[in-house]
């Protein structure tokens, strides 16, 4: 019995200085170089933009997709990473407060169970100005879209750092709540291909 209690009283002495320890390191690895900060999909010839007129081009489309299954016609919808990124970024902007700015959206994985990555430039207040990099899946068979990162880079932090941390799920968290108010009318799937996104209504 007093060798447990030896041991509990050791362990109550010891378990303050690991903790400090481990916060010391996890500070140290927060800051130290990290993954790329490009905003990029890692391709120099490949180019994405994000403007007006590519925003319209998606909602064009989208409008049109929607009004198909309204109609109960079967339909698909094809987007580039321009529409998609372009309509990303317009979403943002509409938001008061947004968290997020300079959307990149690539979709190059070939990954049909809908993989997808993107990087933004962060304006929350945690992480200021930093580039953030996440590859995830996204799910259009509920009420609203729903984000599930799977890898996440913040230039110049080390991703098991931000799992760690606990800075990976409230990103999500940060996301999804994002995207609470795009309430779906229908429900979708979506397949990926080299530089293009195609959803077709789940009826």
């Amino acid at each position: 019995m007093q060798r447990w209690v030896s041991l509990a009283t050791n362990l109550v002495l010891v378990l303050p200085s690991l903790v400090i320890i481990a916060g010391v390191v996890l500070t140290i690895l927060f800051f130290l170089p990290g993954p790329s900060t490009a905003l990029e999909c890692g391709e120099a010839d490949r180019v994405i933009a994000s403007s007006r007129p590519f925003a319209d081009q998606f909602q064009l489309k989208w409008d049109s997709f929607n009004r198909s299954l309204d109609a109960g016609i079967a339909a698909t919808a094809t987007f580039d990473e321009s529409e998609v990124t372009s309509r990303a970024n317009r979403f943002m902007q509409e938001k008061p407060d947004p968290p997020f700015q300079d959307i990149v959206i690539c979709m190059s994985s070939g990954d049909p169970t809908g993989e997808f990555e993107a990087i933004a430039r962060s304006d929350i207040p945690a992480l200021p100005d930093r580039i953030i990099r996440v590859r995830g899946s996204i799910d259009l068979q509920g009420e609203v879209p729903l984000v599930d990162i799977r890898e996440i880079d913040i230039g110049k932090i080390f991703g098991f750092v931000l799992s760690v941390s606990g800075v990976q799920g409230a990103l999500e968290d940060e996301m999804n709540d994002q995207l609470e108010t795009l309430v779906l009318r229908h429900r979708y799937r979506i397949e990926l291909s080299q530089s293009s996104l195609k959803v077709t209504g789940a009826q």
